[in-house]
């Protein structure tokens, strides 16, 4: 027999409210986080293997921060908005796994 399902209210991110059924795999789900934009995560595992700001530096959207190596693959890192460069949390030569925050900006 079928496991009755509750009508729920069910508020989006941008605030509209509408009634579903939530299935099992909806009710198990990893909560929903806000990305913060002024904290520079790896999405990648990889090695840093330059470093372009020192802390307390002003960069811009679109300014490099760091060469994140990933299989043989060199991903210019880039700041996501204006800011200062608050704190450096990798070194040159740093092995790092996937979301690691490597800068921080204020």
């Amino acid at each position: 027999m079928a496991e009755e399902k509750e009508l729920v209210d069910f508020v989006s991110e941008d605030g509209s409210t509408y009634q579903t059924y939530l299935t099992s795999k909806m009710e198990k789900r990893k909560a929903y986080k806000r990305i913060d934009l002024k904290k520079i995560e790896s999405v990648i595992p990889g090695t840093v293997t330059d470093l372009f700001v020192k802390e307390g530096d002003h960069v811009n959207i679109g300014t490099p921060l760091l060469v994140l190596e990933s299989m043989k693959m060199e991903n210019l890192i880039k700041s996501t908005v204006d800011g200062i460069v608050q704190n450096i949390l990798v070194k040159k030569g740093e092995h790092i796994s996937k979301s690691t925050v490597m800068v921080v900006l204020m």
